[in-house]
């Protein structure tokens, strides 16, 4: 089969606790240790938990419509605008105002013309190419697909939390993310990131560092 745009959403978003976990790169925050293996995941899910995080298991078209349309709507010129945007859309409001509201939403995966994956932390210069592989593997790959649901099950946003505060001291995560690497890798050449020989290869020298 082919991947589609709903299939690299619904892999990318179940994804999301182990690239939390196996890139996570924001201990620090203002200089000091937060015990967090990603401290600006974790910070993001208590920010707002209306408007982060993953979504469950389902279609995902409908999963994501209901996950923007309960979230609280803080861009409408009402008195009431915590409230949920379903609230303010059986009143009335305008294409513009849905679309503004989408802005407001930061979950794992994010559609906006293209999948925006924001479980990943930003990654030394010399280290950026295997996060690079492992997404665009997940995305496009259809046997990996089918690998990671065997992998992981379905999705669970309890682990997201979980991969924020520890990443790899979790074993269980560990395990997980470490198996994801040789997918990845091995679906690599099935999509044709070979062609990219040098991105390839660069990716997994990185893969041997973490896993040596």
């Amino acid at each position: 089969g082919t991947a589609t745009p709903l299939s690299a959403y619904t892999a990318l978003n179940a994804a999301a606790p182990l690239l939390a976990a196996g890139f996570a790169n924001s201990r620090l925050y203002a200089g000091a240790d937060t015990g967090s293996a990603s401290f600006r995941v974790e910070d993001r899910l208590r920010v707002d938990a209306a408007r982060t995080g993953m979504l469950e298991d389902g279609p995902p078209h409908e999963r994501y419509a209901d996950f923007a349309l309960r979230a609280p709507a803080v861009l409408l010129p009402h008195t009431f605008n915590a409230l949920p945007f379903v609230e303010h859309w059986r009143l009335g409001t305008t294409a513009g105002q849905w679309r503004d509201h989408l802005c407001t939403l930061f979950p794992e995966v994010r559609p906006n013309g293209y999948l925006e994956v924001l479980s990943i932390d930003a990654q030394p210069p010399d280290a950026v190419a295997l996060p690079i592989l492992v997404v665009s593997a997940v995305a496009w790959d259809v046997p990996l697909q089918g690998q990671l649901r065997q992998l992981l099950g379905p999705a669970d946003p309890s682990l997201l939390a979980r991969a924020a505060r520890s990443g790899l001291r979790d074993d269980d995560l560990a395990r997980a993310f470490y198996q994801l690497i040789d997918l990845a890798l091995d679906a690599a050449e099935r999509i044709g990131v070979d062609a990219y020989g040098e991105v390839l290869e660069r990716a997994r020298e990185e893969a041997a560092l973490r896993t040596s």
